[in-house]
């Protein structure tokens, strides 16, 4: 062995030695870069799911908004052929709905919360669930809306579950939030 060699201090020497260095001088600059890229690719990424939460919350807005246009749509024929006659519109055989659509899509057309065009951003898109809320009073979905409890993202399940606790609600007496559960 050669007696010239020196011995590498200690582990722990050497990490306080690293320590006492980094603590007196700046980082270095590619850590400076490294930290700035990730810092403008966190905002970047945040912008993105921003920019595609709205797109996408905007394409569930215009489902929405063309359930409640069939149903205006067929308000509108019903209207126009009479009371009676829409029988023999959902039997030509190019309308393109059967009676029970039909009469879903009017139902929905007919609510004065969820035909408001203002709302249609924050509710369940799917028509089945259009439907089972168009059964709740307006104030009732009114409401729903404000406090967060209808929303887009709402299944069926969730829907379900909303319109059971009002109707128990409704059809008891003198029933309170708190006693229908």
């Amino acid at each position: 062995m050669n007696d010239n060699s020196t011995t590498a201090p200690p582990l722990d020497d050497t990490r306080q030695e690293a320590l006492s260095i980094s603590a007196n001088h700046p980082q270095p600059p590619i850590q400076q870069a490294s930290e700035l890229i990730r810092d403008v690719h966190g905002h970047a990424v945040n912008a993105l799911w921003d920019f595609w939460s709205g797109e996408v919350r905007a394409a569930v807005g215009d489902v929405v908004g063309a359930t409640v246009a069939v149903g205006r749509a067929v308000l509108a024929a019903k209207a126009h052929i009479g009371h009676g006659n829409l029988d023999g519109l959902l039997g030509h055989p190019d309308f393109p709905l059967d009676d029970r659509a039909a009469q879903m899509f009017l139902r929905i057309a007919r609510h004065p919360i969820l035909s408001d065009e203002t709302n249609y951003a924050d509710l369940p898109h799917g028509l089945v669930g259009l439907y089972m809320l168009s059964g709740l009073d307006a104030n009732v979905v009114e409401e729903g809306l404000r406090t967060g409890e209808i929303h887009s993202a709402m299944t069926l399940k969730d829907t379900k579950a909303l319109c059971e606790a009002h109707r128990t609600q409704r059809d008891t007496p003198n029933a309170s939030p708190e006693s229908s559960v």
